[in-house]
């Protein structure tokens, strides 16, 4: 396995190359300038937000003053639903960029598939992405918890398909519908919710694991991730969570560990479910 360090990157379909590991944002009191301030210090480079969070203009302010060139940060943040409209969509993005203080971000992502108008909204709020990535607004375009009949139906209309998807991941769930779909049209499957909201930390399989290589078991389940070569933005808002989430670059599993962590798949959500999306 090639080795793996935390300035590792993987490339999208259009040369964009994307760290293997974020930090990801959220709303509710999901943002801490401390978190993002030791993500930084400790050489993390790829910070994950969305409009809906209102983390934008705090993220874009602490990156604005950290003193590192923008061109080696990479910045994803993802429009909303609210926002699909044509009317809304490109002022929205440029809210987005106003508030990161950026002229474009790395990636742009459509946060949901789901859109009143259904498949034809759908491919239209794609025109405005694909219209976005074209005027250079975003290095790269995505979606987020697209499911394989969502990007059959991208296909029939989209001249660039996205170059992410960004879904649920742990081994709780590992989406092997959406990860084949994705491979299918050359898309990047990467992954949020790694640690499956806490659900997985207390499994028997992730312990063992974790006492053997003297980890904790949120370490095994970003190792695992990464060892599956699937990008992950692991959320916390709490500095020293930052930093153990990020320390998983001194271990390996091994192929017995692996296929014991591939063995606890069984479908569970911990976040949205796009299931019933048409």
């Amino acid at each position: 396995m090639t080795s793996l360090a935390l300035s590792s990157v993987v490339s999208l379909r259009n040369g964009v190359d994307m760290p293997l590991i974020g930090l990801g944002l959220s709303h509710n009191g999901g943002y801490s300038d401390d978190a993002v301030a030791t993500a930084l210090k400790i050489g993390i480079r790829h910070f994950d937000t969305a409009q809906r969070y209102g983390s934008e203009p705090h993220l874009g302010r602490i990156l604005a003053e950290c003193g590192i060139p923008r061109n080696e940060l990479f910045i994803t943040t993802k429009v909303w639903r609210d926002n699909y409209d044509e009317d809304r969509f490109t002022s929205s993005v440029h809210q987005s960029l106003a508030a990161l203080k950026t002229e474009y971000v790395d990636l742009l992502l459509l946060h949901w598939p789901g859109h009143r108008d259904g498949q034809h909204g759908r491919s239209a709020v794609w025109k405005l992405m694909e219209q976005a990535y074209a005027q250079g607004l975003a290095k790269a375009i995505g979606v987020s918890n697209f499911l394989p009949a969502h990007l059959d139906q991208l296909q029939k209309t989209a001249k660039v398909m996205p170059h992410v998807n960004q879904c649920e991941y742990n081994p709780l769930q590992q989406s092997p519908a959406i990860t084949a779909a994705c491979q299918a049209h050359g898309i990047l499957f990467t992954g949020y919710c790694p640690l499956a909201k806490g659900h997985a930390l207390t499994q028997e399989i992730i312990q063992d694991i974790a006492a053997q290589k003297k980890k904790t078991a949120a370490q095994i389940l970003i190792r695992w991730c990464l060892q599956k070569g699937v990008p992950v933005i692991p959320k916390s808002i709490k500095p020293p969570r930052v930093a153990e989430n990020a320390d998983v670059f001194d271990f390996e599993l091994d192929g017995r560990d692996m296929q014991s962590l591939d063995t606890l798949h069984c479908d569970f959500r911990a976040t949205w479910d796009p299931t019933g999306v048409l």
